[in-house]
């Protein structure tokens, strides 16, 4: 027998208004979320056993707060599936990396871990996000070439992917597959690579007080970040950035390196 099972779960004594479903078929607890913000940590005793929750349930978008803890403590695989609209969005401060991702029931599901260490393969806990923005790093917006921080090589990735025009003239993005190019350069989730991208990036290392010669290592980046810093450089300034200045991003990305590895 297969099916969904279905119920309504409104706690009064937490903030956990939502749908509960379980599948028979997958053995999966979903929460449909009804809240268009939600701390997962605070919420861990009541969804124990949780395996899934589905975003853009509501008419605004939802930022969903979560942690490596969070899901370390949800269920015994330590793991968590989000499913989310392009406006929707997660914070988090955990050093989550990209790992595998795949084809799913014709969407893209990707994985994203926290290990132990720097050359630890082995998760701690694991992320499986499946989001209508397939090229955007939904950990960390601004994490362009997917190293679990936010550096000027973020602005290098994509200055290189627009110059050598890597995703054609005009930088529709293609649907993500398995043997797509690993990087995330879709920083404002609208399926084109362009100096707005260059533009998120830039303004969140600003405003960080990092400046090109920094990284924002240990803070996570919403979208709400991008949208507060969207007017200290504006676009038509972003060419300026893009060509007269690209040596300096180079230089400043060989610096970041050099600091990596002492």
């Amino acid at each position: 027998m297969s099916g969904e099972t279905t119920f309504e779960m409104r706690n009064p004594g937490s903030n956990l208004p939502g749908q509960l479903s379980y599948s028979q078929d997958t053995g999966r607890i979903e929460l449909k979320l009804a809240r268009t913000v939600f701390d997962l940590g605070a919420n861990t005793e009541f969804l124990a056993g949780l395996n899934a929750i589905q975003l853009g349930q509501t008419q605004t978008p939802t930022v969903l707060g979560l942690e490596l803890e969070d899901i370390q403590n949800l269920n015994n695989e330590k793991t968590l599936r989000i499913e989310m609209t392009k406006d929707d969005s997660l914070e988090t401060e955990s050093p989550w990396k990209p790992s595998s991702g795949r084809m799913e029931n014709g969407s893209w599901v990707q994985v994203f871990i926290v290990t132990s260490s720097p050359t630890s393969n082995e998760p701690l806990a694991t992320l499986e996000v499946v989001s209508e923005a397939v090229w955007r790093n939904e950990t960390r917006v601004t994490d362009a070439d997917g190293d679990a921080s936010t550096s000027p090589l973020d602005v290098l990735t994509l200055v290189n992917f627009i110059n050598g025009k890597v995703f054609g003239d005009d930088g529709q993005l293609p649907p993500r597959t398995a043997s797509s190019l690993r990087e995330f350069p879709d920083t404002d989730g609208d399926q084109f690579l362009s100096a707005l991208d260059v533009l998120n990036v830039i303004n969140y290392l600003n405003t960080r007080g990092n400046g090109l010669g920094g990284s924002g290592e240990g803070e996570g980046t919403s979208r709400a970040d991008l949208t507060h810093s969207s007017t200290l450089i504006s676009p038509e300034d972003i060419d300026h950035y893009m060509y007269s200045y690209a040596g300096d991003f180079d230089q400043d990305a060989r610096t970041t390196r050099r600091r990596r590895s002492l």
